[in-house]
C-alpha cells in the first residue's frame, strides 16, 4: 500500500514540475503556472488559508482544478527561500 502511495506522490510532483516555470523576465523569477502569470506559492498559500477552489477559480479563470491541486505539492517539495 505504501509503495502505491509513495508512487501517486512522485507522479503528482513530477506533472507539478511539468506545469511549473520560472523564468526571470516573468515575475521576478517566482514560479508560476506555465502560460500564466499566477504564482504558485501564492495559489498554495491562500489555499492553506482555507480559501475554496471555487474561489480560487473565479478570482484565476487562467488556472485549474489540477494547478490548484498541485500548487501545495509543488510549494511543499520547492519551498521559498530568502525573502
Amino acid at each position: 500500500m505504501w509503495l502505491c502511495s509513495w508512487w501517486l506522490a512522485l507522479r503528482d510532483l513530477r506533472r507539478a514540475r511539468q506545469i511549473v516555470v520560472s523564468d526571470p523576465g516573468i515575475m521576478g523569477g517566482h514560479p508560476v503556472f506555465r502560460g500564466t502569470r499566477v504564482q504558485v506559492h501564492m495559489i498554495a498559500e491562500l489555499k492553506a488559508q482555507g480559501e475554496s477552489e471555487e474561489d480560487l477559480l473565479a478570482c484565476y479563470p487562467s488556472i485549474t482544478s489540477e494547478m490548484i491541486r498541485l500548487a501545495t505539492i509543488y510549494a511543499g517539495a520547492y519551498p521559498l527561500r530568502g525573502l
